[in-house]
């Protein structure tokens, strides 16, 4: 299913700015995929709201910051020093950043791409942990002064798992997480706030990530049908004359 934004020339057709809004404010606009399939959630740095230090910075000031893991939402994946990577703390064994992700979301998949510091090859992610919540508080600060930034408030676990730890000299390697995967108590709800954690590293340095995407779920047949014909009693009371 493909909707197009109608030209000025054409807009005395369908009033379509008007028809636009309308069907954005059913959440129409937002799954426009066909069934079955995931649509992606396009993030960009400005969704990072929090997090703990990284290396020689905070979780959004420094070279290494975690603002980074948002820069490569579409096309090939890189791994290139001081652009494409998030590193904790220099030798910490955990490590983490805060998302927001605009709105609540019911997640399908999450694409993971670990990090090795470029040719260094001595750092990354081998355990990790998602944490969601649909509320925050401010985090503080730490004892250098450091800002935290955001935190989730009654954070519920939403995935576990271990990362690829591939090389420079290697393909980047896109670790898929489907909602199979999730844990059962919070699959199926949509979340806006998404905590990740790594638990343990490779590499012995610290660890880190490159990238991560977040995926929501197209609705079902049944429910495009439902939208469509609530769309189309939105267009047919545009476009009915006006009395008087």
């Amino acid at each position: 299913m493909k909707f197009s934004v109608l030209s000025n020339a054409s807009a005395r057709l369908i009033r379509p700015v008007r028809l636009w809004n309308f069907l954005g404010t059913l959440g129409f606009l937002g799954a426009v995929s066909l069934p079955g399939s995931a649509q992606q959630i396009l993030l960009s740095p400005g969704n990072l709201i929090g997090g703990g230090a990284s290396y020689y910075g905070s979780f959004d000031s420094g070279v290494y910051s975690a603002d980074k893991v948002l820069n490569q939402q579409t096309g090939a994946i890189t791994d290139i020093q001081g652009y494409d990577m998030w590193l904790g703390e220099d030798g910490a064994s955990s490590g983490y950043f805060v998302l927001d992700l605009g709105a609540a979301y019911k997640l399908d998949r999450i694409d993971l791409v670990n990090t090795h510091n470029e040719f260094y090859n001595d750092r990354g992610t081998d355990a990790f942990t998602i944490l969601v919540s649909n509320s925050i508080t401010d985090a503080g600060e730490v004892t250098e002064g450091v800002p935290l930034g955001m935190d989730l408030v009654s954070p519920v676990t939403l995935l576990t798992g271990t990362l690829t730890f591939w090389l420079y000299e290697e393909t980047p390697v896109i670790d898929v997480f489907s909602s199979s995967s999730f844990v059962s108590g919070a699959s199926g709800t949509a979340w806006r706030y998404l905590l990740f954690r790594f638990d343990s590293i490779n590499g012995g340095a610290g660890g880190g990530l490159n990238e991560i995407r977040l995926y929501t779920a197209i609705p079902e047949p049944s429910t495009f049908a439902l939208l469509a014909g609530v769309a189309c009693l939105g267009l047919a009371a545009m476009r009915r004359p006006r009395r008087g």
